[in-house]
This record gives structure tokens, C-alpha cells and sequence, in this order.
């Protein structure tokens, strides 16, 4: 059973990835890089391992086919080490090419080696035989908002109590 849990909570915090007749296992490096929320995902659309999700957490993630040329490892033959990166800069997202071997296309667009091209949420990047999807990830419910709750019952606490304070006294 703790075997269960572990394997469960790793997936969920470090992604996993499966190839054709190989079981599900991790992928993402964790040397190194401090434990934060992931500001978008890339989730595989299409290939054996369809539905998988990996968390991107850091300013750069390389994806390729194999650790530890690549922070997400993708299981498919026609995908080089690295084959793209996922770049944060300034709150912009891009993509940038490697000098893979077959190629990178972002919704369609063939990237050269070394380009980078910005892209929005819901961008489809196909590499290999794999279809990604890139995926922002909403912030609006961060670690702000229990603080957020937290003022909101302050000002109700503040008005009940002076609205008691407003009764008149019963004799």
C-alpha cells in the first residue's frame, strides 16, 4: 500500500511518461531545482501515452528523449536529446528549438534550430511521432488566497461586532 501512495505522489509532483508495452514511470529531473508550483503543463494528446501530464515549474524545461539531456523525457523513437525547451521570460512562454534530428512544429509552424516563438495556451507542439499540448496553468487561486479569505472574515468579524455594539441594551 505505502508503495501505492508513493508511486501515486510521485506522479502527481514529477510527471511520467509511458512508451509502447512499458509501464508508467517518472521523468522529470528534481536535482536541484526547489520544489514549486508548475506555471503551465505540456499534457501528450497523442501517442502511447496519451493523457499523461507534465508539470513545468522552472524558467527553462527541456524535453527530449532521455535524463539527463532532458527535464521531461518523451518515449519515442524520433525524438532527439534535447529535442525543445520550454523557456519562461519576463511572463511570456516560448518555445525553443534544439537541433533535433526530425524536427519541432508549434501549431503547424516548423521550427528552425535555436528559434524562439512565444505561445499561448492551448499551442499544439508535435515532435516525433507525439502530439503535446501546452497548457498555462490559472493562478488566480495561489497561495494569495487564503490570505485573501482570512481579510475578508476580519472585515465580516469587524462589521458583526460593531453592529452588536449598535443594539440597544435590554433592561
Amino acid at each position: 500500500m505505502l508503495a501505492l501512495v508513493t508511486i501515486v505522489l510521485l506522479v502527481q509532483r514529477r510527471g511520467y511518461s509511458v512508451g509502447a508495452g512499458e509501464p508508467a514511470r517518472a521523468v522529470t529531473s528534481s536535482v536541484g531545482i526547489p520544489a514549486r508550483s508548475p506555471h503551465s503543463r505540456l499534457v501528450v494528446r497523442e501517442s502511447a501515452g496519451a493523457g499523461l501530464v507534465f508539470p513545468l515549474t522552472g524558467a527553462l524545461t527541456r524535453v527530449g528523449r532521455e535524463v539527463p539531456f532532458a527535464d521531461v523525457v518523451i518515449v519515442d523513437e524520433y525524438v532527439s536529446n534535447p529535442h525543445f525547451a520550454i523557456e519562461v521570460d519576463a511572463g511570456r512562454v516560448y518555445t525553443l528549438g534544439e537541433a533535433s534530428t526530425n524536427g519541432t512544429r508549434v501549431n503547424g509552424l516548423v521550427l528552425r534550430p535555436h528559434q524562439r516563438v512565444p505561445i499561448e495556451d492551448a499551442a499544439i507542439i508535435e515532435v516525433g511521432q507525439t502530439r503535446l499540448e501546452f497548457a498555462q496553468v490559472p493562478h488566480a487561486t495561489s497561495a494569495r488566497l487564503p490570505q485573501t479569505c482570512l481579510r475578508i472574515r476580519d472585515k465580516i468579524l469587524r462589521s458583526l461586532a460593531e453592529g452588536l455594539r449598535e443594539l440597544p441594551q435590554s433592561a
